[in-house]
Formats: C-alpha cells, sequence, structure tokens
C-alpha cells in the first residue's frame, strides 16, 4: 500500500546564508524559477543568499519571498523523483508555498501575494517583538497572556505541547518574560524578528492585505491545505483568503496542524530550508517520521528513503 506523504513548508526563521544555491547550481528548472522570481519581484534574490547580504535576507521585506521561491523549488524536485503530496502544509509565511503546491494559485501568483504580504509587515515591525517559551504548558500560557495588564501580549505561535511563541510590545514582553519565570518556565528565549508579528499590531498590515486579497484569484486546492487559523483543511477559495488575512493577526494553531497530518498521513517531508519543522513534527508526534530536503544532499537522501513507499 502507498503510504501518504505531507509536505511541510517553514516559515521565516529558517532562513539561512547560502540556501537554494546548490539547488541553482543543479537544475535548469530551479534556475528558471529563481529567473521568474526575480523578474517578478525586479531584484536578484538569489544574491540575497550570498554571504554579504546575509543581513538583507534576514529582513521580512526579503525573507518571505526567498523561502517561498526556494519552497517551490524543492517542491518540484520533489514532486519530478515521483512523490506526489497527500496534503500540504506551512508554517506561517510556509502556507503560501504549500498553497501553490496544492494547486490553488501559480507560482507566480503566489510569489506577487507573498511580496505584498513581507512589504506590508515589513512596514509595520517597527513596534514590537517575540520570544520562544520552552517547556511551560501552552494553555496555561495563553490564559497568563488573558489576564496580563501591562502591555499588549498574544500567544503567536502554538508550535508543540513543548514550545509556545509570544508576540507583543517590547517592553510588555520582556516583562511578561520575567513574570512567566515565576510561574514555572525555565528560560524564554528572545527571537530575532523585527516586529511583533501575529498579533494585533499587524492590525494596520491586515487590513491593507485584504484589500489586496480581494482581487486574488484562488482556485480550490487538489489536495488538503490545511490552515494554520483551524488546524485544519480549507477547500473553499473565499475560505481560504479569509485564513490567509486573519492569520497575520491570528497566532499559527500548529500542534493542531501536525495532529491532523499525524491522523492522516503516514510521513512528512519538510520542503524549505532549515530542520525546524523536522523538531516540531517529533515535538507533535514522535511516530511520525519526517524528513529534510533544505540542500540538494540532503533531498537526495529523503527521496531515497521515502520514495520505495510511495510507488
Amino acid at each position: 500500500m502507498n503510504k501518504k506523504i505531507a509536505f511541510l513548508f517553514p516559515g521565516q526563521g529558517s532562513q539561512h546564508e547560502g540556501m537554494g544555491l546548490d539547488f541553482v547550481e543543479a537544475s535548469a528548472a530551479a534556475r528558471e524559477r529563481y529567473g521568474q522570481a526575480e523578474e517578478i519581484l525586479g531584484r536578484p534574490l538569489l544574491d540575497l543568499s550570498r554571504p554579504e547580504r546575509n543581513q538583507e535576507l534576514n529582513l521580512t521585506l526579503h525573507t518571505q519571498p526567498a523561502l517561498y521561491t526556494l519552497s517551490c523549488v524543492i517542491a518540484e524536485f520533489l514532486q519530478m523523483a515521483g512523490i506526489e503530496p497527500a496534503a500540504t502544509a506551512g508554517h506561517s509565511a510556509g502556507e503560501f508555498a504549500a498553497l501553490t503546491t496544492a494547486g490553488a494559485w501559480t507560482f507566480e501568483t503566489g510569489l506577487r501575494v507573498i511580496a505584498v504580504r513581507a512589504r506590508l509587515m515589513h512596514e509595520e515591525s517597527t513596534a514590537g517583538t517575540m520570544a520562544a517559551v520552552p517547556g511551560l504548558d501552552p494553555g496555561r500560557i495563553a490564559e497568563l497572556c488573558e489576564s496580563w495588564t501591562h502591555g499588549l501580549v498574544r500567544v503567536a505561535n502554538y508550535n508543540s505541547p513543548k514550545q509556545t511563541v509570544i508576540t507583543g510590545e517590547v517592553e510588555a514582553v520582556q516583562a511578561f518574560s520575567a513574570m512567566l519565570k515565576d510561574h514555572g518556565a525555565r528560560r524564554v528565549i528572545p527571537l530575532n524578528v523585527s516586529g511583533a508579528f501575529h498579533s494585533p499590531l499587524m492590525k494596520k498590515a491586515q487590513e491593507k492585505f485584504a484589500a489586496f486579497m480581494e482581487n486574488i484569484e484562488i482556485h480550490p486546492p487538489r489536495i488538503p491545505w490545511i490552515s494554520n487559523h483551524t488546524g485544519d483543511p480549507v477547500f473553499e477559495a473565499d475560505e481560504i483568503r479569509r485564513h490567509l488575512v486573519a492569520q497575520l493577526c491570528g497566532p499559527v494553531y500548529w500542534t493542531q496542524t501536525m495532529d491532523w497530518i499525524a491522523a492522516h498521513c503516514d510521513a512528512a517531508i519538510e520542503a524549505g530550508p532549515g530542520k525546524v519543522l523536522k523538531g516540531l513534527a517529533k515535538a507533535c508526534h514522535e511516530e511520525l517520521p519526517c524528513f529534510n530536503a533544505g540542500t540538494v544532499e540532503i533531498l537526495k537522501e529523503s527521496i531515497a528513503q521515502t520514495l520505495p513507499a510511495c510507488v
């Protein structure tokens, strides 16, 4: 019996120096995709991966389109090798490549959409910060956020039963982080981000993004696309649009997303740079095999391990 493989697409934070360079060197198809991306964006996207421009790669404005492009390239590599996804899911910015692979829009449309999202978030990203809280119960963190009255703090990501990310105003997040240690948190890790993503501080960006999305054509995905907003599949175009807009200010329910994946798929592949989602997959469902594909070499190893089970 063929096994069902989910493609998981990483979000902001998984970018790193050199990402994508080996794919472009190895594949004409990858070079074509990057050429399309650079033509659409009007800037040399791949150059951001080079060491001298690494700081620019970490800017939200550039990070999201760069991750999207490489993730789509990796997904196409997997499909050309004969591995077809039974479902797709993306962590925050990863949702857009997941929609492309699920057939909800073209590569070009998805790139234009995420480029606008990145620009709007970049423009509103000066007033806040984020921090990861490992170990402490996610429900308890959410309760503490609700009762907090010393500035804006919200849960940004329910990443796993073992990790939650908070978001909000800089001073409020710092004070809230100190308070969490009194409630059993062994550590709170400030994240190297440029804003309070997935919080009400993104409201202006959300409103502009909603207006932009009204004119974007979306098709029903040909396979399940699992929404961060609920952790369930969404097939209707208007619902997909609503979920993508809501995600800007609302939390990422990645634990629930992985619950669905584990219940309906036999394994997963992280179709993007880094190993963040593999780690979260293990933390959510240790029994679910999850493979990486962030470099050509690792992708080939993962294909060798997963392809026999898919055919």
